[in-house]
């Protein structure tokens, strides 16, 4: 549960596998396994999931929701549990961030959702977790607030560490969607605080980093820059013609820097962050990833006076969020670009 904690805060799962809470994401070997057909299909399915994973790290979302989608077929044939919802955890992350439309995604949620019934537990989070985030992509609220209480009912009982962490992470998410920052933020410090307590302090930075986002997206930088220091940006792996991207879903360690860079008076090194935060999110095939670099650039550019190229990253943002189909994402970059066009038509 915590790698899929991390994913929901922004952090690093990858290095989240073999740490506390993660017992119902990890691959084990059954007990009393007979050599035979089925050892074949668990050991196909633990290379698939291991596969996928790597992908999903590495942002390739679509190469990872296909291979998650082989190591689920494989984990029924071995009738084995652990891999099963290890598949379901890398699909429904991948089916979050990655290209696919968000009605589709949600789609393909619910039916699994559907097929998992209610002795799996730790299946029905890892596919709620992400469906409630997606329903808040949709502005569809009810429906959104459902997946939660599905997911709260369920990640307390299985993991209490972390469970309750990952409850305060997916209702911030949804409650920043709907507009209300300021309780989204409450939502994450308690989530910090909580995960402090308990001694997971991956989590916690991951938390403060999406803490960060929702304070710059509010122009309080000050407060912003202070949560800052206390974090510690994930490592980066290379991707593709050796560029290099950051490991932590959504949230940009780059672009938020360089947001705060920018806020602070640090032209050059908040553009050369924001220019590094965009290259970084195009080695991913995540819309969400894209579109949230080319946000943070664009504020950079606005902070630092550069209002028409402000003005063209905006609309590559919002472009980025049409695609995934995040009809908040949409509706802000709408507002920015209006605002941005203003002041350049007043000037």
């Amino acid at each position: 549960m915590l790698e899929l904690a991390l994913w929901a805060a922004g952090g690093d799962p990858g290095l989240a596998v073999s740490g506390p809470g993660g017992q119902y994401l990890t691959a084990r070997p059954r007990p009393g396994a007979v050599a035979g057909a089925g050892d074949e299909a668990l050991t196909r399915a633990r290379c698939a999931v291991r596969a996928a994973r790597e992908r999903q790290f590495l942002g390739r979302h679509a190469e990872a929701t296909a291979l998650a989608d082989t190591a689920l077929l494989w984990a029924r044939r071995a009738g084995s549990e652990p891999e099963r919802v290890t598949a379901l955890s890398v699909l429904g992350v991948s089916l979050w961030h990655g290209p696919e439309p968000v009605s589709a995604a949600v789609l393909r949620l619910r039916g699994l959702l559907e097929e998992s019934g209610e002795e799996r537990p730790a299946a029905r989070l890892a596919l709620a977790a992400p469906l409630a985030v997606l329903h808040g992509m949709q502005e569809r609220w009810t429906l959104a607030r459902a997946a939660l209480d599905l997911a709260r009912s369920v990640a307390v009982e299985s993991d209490p560490a972390s469970g309750g962490v990952l409850v305060s992470v997916l209702s911030a998410r949804v409650e920043s969607l709907a507009g209300r920052t300021l309780r989204a933020v409450r939502l994450l410090r308690a989530a910090a605080d909580a995960a402090d307590a308990h001694g997971l302090g991956l989590l916690r930075d991951a938390v403060r980093w999406a803490a960060v986002r929702l304070l710059t997206d509010t122009d309080r930088y000050e407060e912003a820059a202070r949560w800052l220091p206390r974090c510690c940006p994930p490592a980066s792996r290379t991707v593709g013609g050796g560029g290099a991207a950051w490991t932590a879903g959504e949230v940009r360690p780059a672009g938020l820097a360089a947001r705060i860079a920018a806020a602070q008076g640090r032209a050059v090194e908040a553009r050369t962050l924001a220019e590094r935060a965009v290259g970084e999110a195009a080695a991913t095939d995540s819309p969400l990833t894209q579109a949230l670099a080319r946000l943070d650039q664009a504020e950079v550019l606005r902070l630092t006076g550069c209002r028409d190229e402000a003005r063209h990253a905006v609309s590559l943002a919002g472009w980025g969020f049409a695609r995934k189909g995040h009809v908040p994402g949409v509706s802000d970059a709408t507002v920015r670009h209006a605002a941005l066009a203003s002041v350049v038509g007043a000037g």
